[in-house]
C-alpha cells in the first residue's frame, strides 16, 4: 500500500486513533513510542584544514579585485595601471589568471597569473592569448590563441598549456585555418571547462564579420560540434564585433547558463538575458534572470547561486529561492569560487579538533554507508555517473527545486524543505518536520513522469542520503513512516495505478522489513534497489517519483537520486 493512500493506526492507551488527512495524499499519525536509540559513536581527532568562503574576483576600473559576497568584504589584488580582463580564480582558490591589453595597436591580449593573498605579485604567463580558462583539476589552462590562416586570414584556435608550465608546448584542439569564407576567419571568446571533470570545453564562436554561438569541442577527441546558433545573421550595422551570446557557465554535463540577446527579434547586442540552456537533450531555453543587460553569469562551486553584471553592478542571484537578487559590488565579469585567502576571513587553522562520526549496523537492504572524509580522492556517490543518462530530471538539485514541487502534509507541527551547501554532495535537499506533538505528516518533493519502460532489460534507482535525527521509534505500525523514503507511482500493463516504495531509518522496530531498512545515523548512505523490471513485473509507464521523509520529528537529507535504465 502507497505511503500516500492509506490510514494510520497506533495503539495508545488501550484504545485506537484512527484519522484521514487527505483524500488524494495521506499520511497520518506515526505509530511507534517516543524512545529514541542511541547509536555507538567512534571518536576520532584530526586537523581542521584551512576554511574555506565564497569569493568573487571581478573587474572594477581596470584592476583585478575580489569580494566575499557573504559580508562584502572587498580587496583589491592588482594595482599597476593596466587594463585588465575576464578574471578566472582557479579550482583550489589560491590564483587568478587575467588578461592584459598593453596597447591600442594590439589585437591580441597577454595573459597573467597572480595569487590572491595579499602581496602576490603578477606574472605574465603566456603572450598573444585571451579568455583563459583553468580545467577543472586545476592542471591544464586553455586559451584562444591567433593563427595564420587561408586568404591571409587570421583566425582563432583553443590551445592548451600545462599551469605548472605556461609557457611550454601549445597543444591545439582545434584548427580553423581552412574555416574562411565570405563570412570571414572564425572569432572565439569566453572558454569554460564542462564540470564532468572538463571533457569538453564550451565556447562562443561566430565569423568575424557575423554573429557567434555556442559550441564545444571534446578535449580528448578534439572533435568540435555547434550547440545553438541564432536563427539568423546580424545586420550589417552591428555585425564588425558584434556578439549574439556573451557567457557560459556550467551546471552540469547537460545544462548551463548562458546570457544571450533575443535570437528570435534579432536584437542580438542588446537587452541581454540569462537563461538556464539545456545540452542535452535539447530543450527550449528556460529564462532565468530577466532583466535586460545582464551578462557573464557565474556559478556559485555548490551551483545555488550565481553572480552575474548588469550596467556595471555584480549581483547574486539565488537559484533555489530565499533572498533573491542581491547587490553585490560595482563591477564587471564576475567568477564565482571558494578559498582559503580571499577578503573577510582568516587564512587558515591548523589547530586540531575532535570530531564524532556516528556509526551503525544495516539490517535489510542493499547499500553502503559513506564516512564522509573524501581525502583520499575517491569520488563520492552523489557524483557518480553522468548526468544526462537519468530519467529523474534535476536529480542532484543543482537547480535548487526545478522539476520538483513540494509535497507538505501534516496535521500539527511544521514542514520544511531547504537547499543547503555539502563539501561532499554539492547542493543538498534537508528535509525537516518539527514540533508535531507525536503526530504524523509528510515533509517531500515530487517530480511528475510520462516514462515508458520500452525496451529498458533493467531498471535501477539509486538514492544517496542521511538521517540526522528521528523522533519515531521504527517505521510505524500500519503502511509505515521512515523519516527517508523514495516511492515510484506507476501503472500496469492493464492500466492500473501501483506503487513501489522503500523507507529509511535509524532505529527500530523493523515493521516492514520487505521494504523498510535501518542506517547508520548521520551518515551519507547510498540505497541501490533492485532491478525494478524484475521486482515489478507488471511496470509499464512510471507516472511520478516522490523523495522526502514522513512521520514525528525528524531531520534528513538527500544529496542525488537517479533512475536509469539499460536495455538489450
Amino acid at each position: 500500500m502507497s505511503r500516500f493512500t492509506g490510514f494510520r493506526s497506533c495503539m495508545i492507551t488501550g484504545f485506537v486513533v484512527l484519522f484521514v488527512m487527505a483524500v488524494s495524499l495521506m499520511p497520518a499519525s506515526g505509530c511507534g513510542d517516543e524512545t529514541q536509540t542511541d547509536t555507538v559513536s567512534d571518536i576520532e581527532t584530526a586537523a581542521v584544514p584551512p576554511r574555506k568562503a565564497d569569493v568573487i574576483v571581478f573587474i572594477r576600473g581596470g584592476e583585478v579585485w575580489a569580494v566575499n559576497p557573504d559580508n562584502a568584504i572587498e580587496r583589491r589584488v592588482t594595482s599597476d595601471g593596466m587594463s585588465k580582463s575576464w578574471p578566472r580564480l582557479s579550482p583550489d582558490g589560491t590564483q587568478i589568471l587575467y588578461q592584459v591589453t598593453p596597447g591600442e595597436d594590439r589585437l591580441f591580449s597577454d595573459i597573467y597569473r597572480v595569487g590572491l593573498a595579499e602581496g602576490s605579485t603578477p606574472e605574465l604567463i603566456i603572450h598573444a592569448g585571451l579568455y583563459p580558462a583553468w580545467s577543472t583539476d586545476g592542471k591544464t589552462i586553455a586559451f584562444v590563441k591567433e593563427r595564420p590562416a587561408q586568404n591571409n586570414e587570421m583566425t582563432d584556435d583553443i590551445a592548451v598549456v600545462s599551469a605548472d608550465n605556461p609557457s611550454g608546448i601549445e597543444e591545439f584542439l582545434t584548427d580553423h585555418k581552412n574555416v574562411v569564407d565570405s563570412g570571414g576567419a572564425l572569432a572565439i571568446q569566453n572558454l569554460e571547462y564542462s564540470p564532468d571533470g572538463g571533457k569538453y570545453i564550451y565556447f562562443i564562436r561566430g565569423r568575424r564579420s557575423d554573429s557567434r554561438w555556442l559550441a564545444r569541442v571534446e578535449v580528448a577527441t578534439k572533435q568540435e560540434e555547434d550547440i545553438l546558433a541564432p536563427p539568423g545573421s546580424m545586420p550589417d550595422a552591428l555585425a564588425e564585433g558584434g556578439f549574439s551570446l556573451f557567457n557560459v557557465s556550467q551546471l552540469e554535463g547537460r545544462r548551463a547558463l548562458i546570457s544571450r540577446g533575443d535570437l528570435t527579434g534579432g536584437n542580438f547586442q542588446q537587452n541581454h538575458k540569462i537563461y538556464i540552456r539545456f545540452l542535452e537533450p535539447t530543450l527550449e531555453d528556460s529564462p532565468i534572470e530577466d532583466a535586460p543587460g545582464s551578462i557573464n553569469p557565474s556559478l556559485k562551486p555548490d551551483n545555488t547561486r550565481f553572480a552575474y553584471e548588469n550596467n556595471g553592478v555584480i549581483y547574486k542571484h539565488n537559484l533555489a529561492g530565499g533572498p533573491g537578487i542581491e547587490k553585490i559590488a560595482e563591477g564587471s565579469m564576475p567568477d564565482w569560487g571558494m578559498s582559503a585567502v580571499g577578503p573577510g576571513f582568516d587564512t587558515g587553522d591548523t589547530k586540531t579538533t575532535t570530531t564524532t562520526t556516528a556509526t551503525g549496523t544495516t539490517t535489510t537492504g542493499t547499500g553502503t554507508s559513506t564516512s564522509g572524509d573524501n581525502g583520499s580522492g575517491s569520488t563520492h556517490p552523489c557524483a557518480d555517473g553522468a548526468r544526462n543518462d537519468d530519467y529523474i530530471r534535476n536529480g542532484d538539485f543543482e537547480l535548487g527545486l526545478a522539476d520538483w514541487q513540494v509535497v507538505d502534509i501534516r496535521k500539527k507541527g511544521e514542514n520544511r524543505v531547504e537547499l543547503t551547501g555539502d563539501p561532499e554532495c554539492g547542493t543538498v535537499l534537508t528535509f525537516i518536520r518539527a514540533n508535531s506533538g507525536n503526530d504524523g505528516g509528510m515533509s517531500a518533493v515530487s517530480q511528475s513522469l510520462d516514462m515508458s519502460t520500452g525496451d529498458a532489460s533493467k531498471l535501477s534507482l539509486r538514492l544517496v542520503g542521511a538521517i540526522d535525527t528521528q523522533d519515531l521509534s521504527g517505521d510505524g505500525w500500519y503502511d509505515g513512516e521512515t523519516p527517508l523514503f523514495v516511492t515510484i507511482d506507476y501503472t500496469s500493463a492493464g492500466g492500473a495505478a501501483r506503487t513501489w516504495t522503500h523507507g529509511l531509518m535509524v532505529s527500530g522496530p523493523v515493521n516492514y522489513p520487505a521494504r523498510d531498512q535501518v542506517i547508520p545515523s548521520g551518515q551519507w548512505y547510498t540505497y541501490d534497489s533492485p532491478d525494478l523490471m524484475a521486482e515489478l513485473p507488471d511496470l509499464e509507464r512510471i507516472t511520478k517519483v516522490t523523495i522526502g521523509g514522513s512521520g514525528w520529528d525528524f531531520r534528513s537529507r538527500i544529496g542525488r537520486v537517479w533512475l536509469r535504465g539499460n536495455s538489450q
